[in-house]
């Protein structure tokens, strides 16, 4: 009788796969910040996020792995919590339902994993969807075949306006426009960086330090009806 050997333990992400990673959690964040109201979280649409969000997640580590010569199929399962706690760590609203959560993400996941058919074997996978594979299938094999372009993606050198988005916008003229348009229409810092697609912790700082990423600028003047140009200007 062969004895079944334990896995390896789960090898780090390469860093082009972890900077794909953070790629889709980075889009997912803030997604999710607009899901949260007043009084009660957009459970629809915070779900579609993390939904998908789980899944790209998955293939990305996935996908990676699987270019390694030591690649253990069993991987597949040992990162499915893992996954889903990331996930859910990008929720901060007090009126999510992280427990129900969890039970659809894992069901996600576990059907996800059963149609790449990754479990046991060492298959080709095809990424081109057919008119036979379920709404979940074109998902998966989309998620999957961008995966597999950012892990392998050149990385490109840093730009000025790169740099800029990592140091973030210098703007005291932003700031004033800003708390002027808070003022205006009787709008708290929580209520405003959910219009802008931020956070008010984000905000609060941008307050303090006049200094904010150039991304989160572009929302934040999306709300005053203004271009980055026109809300940088004194």
């Amino acid at each position: 009788m062969s004895k079944t050997t334990s896995p390896l333990p789960v090898p780090p992400l390469s860093l082009e796969a972890l900077k794909a990673v953070q790629q889709i959690e980075a889009y997912a964040r803030p997604a999710l910040l607009g899901c949260d109201g007043l009084y009660r979280f957009n459970i629809e649409k915070g779900m579609r996020i993390l939904r998908t969000c789980v899944i790209e997640v998955f293939d990305c580590q996935i996908d990676y792995f699987k270019t390694l010569s030591f690649y253990d199929p069993r991987w597949g399962e040992m990162i499915v919590k893992p996954t889903i706690d990331s996930a859910l760590g990008l929720i901060s609203s007090a009126y999510f339902d992280s427990t129900s959560a969890r039970k659809e993400l894992n069901n996600t996941l576990s059907a996800h994993i059963s149609q790449r058919e990754d479990a046991g074997i060492q298959p080709q996978i095809s990424y081109a969807a057919s008119d036979s594979d379920s709404p979940l299938m074109v998902m998966a094999k989309t998620a999957a075949r961008r995966a597999q372009q950012q892990v392998f993606a050149p990385i490109p050198p840093q730009t000025t306006e790169s740099r800029t988005e990592t140091r973030g916008v210098y703007s005291p003229a932003a700031v004033e426009k800003v708390e002027a348009y808070m003022k205006k229409h009787g709008l708290n810092y929580t209520e405003f960086a959910n219009k802008a697609g931020t956070s008010d912790k984000t905000l609060r700082k941008f307050r303090n330090t006049k200094r904010i990423r150039a991304g989160v600028l572009d929302g934040i003047a999306g709300v005053l009806g203004l271009t980055r140009e026109q809300i940088l200007k004194d």
